[in-house]
């Protein structure tokens, strides 16, 4: 995991380390990657235009970077963020009697998808993610957050066709809540199809912006879009214009 950390503090992932704000690099750290012919830098800063990674086997990455502090004694950690959580995919720790502070090396894709698919929930799926990485010495700190657009067709993977399926019976069920039929009274089973419709709809749509490079995993994504569409399946079933109670 050395390796990995100096790839990403050093060249091939801390150019572009950034969130939809701006650039978030913190602390003295630069350098470069080419990936697929396109060299990537700190320019790369916004979800339109991420950094993107290959979804194949085999893919070498050149990079080039440093960091501008003492680097001896060293460690770190890398993940990903879900729902505003930091999920940590490795850690690592060295001496570096050297205090090397400059690399120009190559970095296997696939040492960081290994990684990914181990530890992640649902694995390596396409889609744009946010990835962050610390790294400390005794000479100082660096830390930063990239987006990282994995290619691929969404809907060729188990977790993408479950979801547009899911995402398409949600919205069904949603219309349907609609004129559920009940005996009398308050519509109860219409407001709580129309509730749990919402939020496999919100949830859904939601997996679906992110795997087509919309969003990050972030928490609109995963918890205020299936919340505001739940409470939309609630209004819908219960005060639309045909939430009123229909007897039988």
């Amino acid at each position: 995991m050395k390796k990995l950390a100096l790839a990403v503090l050093t060249g091939a992932l801390i150019v572009g380390m950034v969130n939809p704000a701006g650039a978030s690099v913190s602390g003295p750290c630069d350098g470069s990657a080419t990936i697929q012919g396109t060299t990537y830098t700190p320019a790369n800063d916004t979800p339109s235009n991420p950094i993107v990674l290959p979804n194949r086997n085999g893919v070498t990455i050149p990079y080039q970077g440093n960091v501008g502090f003492s680097n001896k004694d060293f460690n770190g950690k890398i993940g990903v963020t879900i729902a505003g959580v930091n999920v940590k995919i490795d850690d690592w720790t060295g001496v570096n009697d050297d205090d090397i502070r400059e690399k120009v090396g190559e970095y296997e894709l696939d040492d960081f998808y290994d990684q990914v698919d181990s530890t992640v929930p649902g694995g390596r799926v396409p889609g744009l993610w946010r990835l962050w990485v610390e790294h400390s010495a005794d000479g100082g700190s660096c830390s930063a957050f990239a987006l990282i657009k994995i290619e691929g067709n969404p809907l060729s993977t188990p977790a993408g066709a479950l979801t547009l399926i899911l995402t398409l019976i949600a919205a069904g069920l949603l219309t349907r809540s609609l004129w559920v039929k009940v005996k009398g009274g308050m519509v109860k089973q219409r407001i709580v199809l129309g509730v749990i419709a919402g939020l496999i709809l919100g949830l859904g749509i939601g997996l679906l912006m992110f795997m087509y490079g919309l969003r990050t995993l972030d928490r609109t994504v995963l918890i205020y879009l299936p919340l505001f569409l739940a409470a939309v399946g609630l209004a819908l079933a219960r005060w639309g214009p045909m939430g009123r109670p229909l007897n039988s």
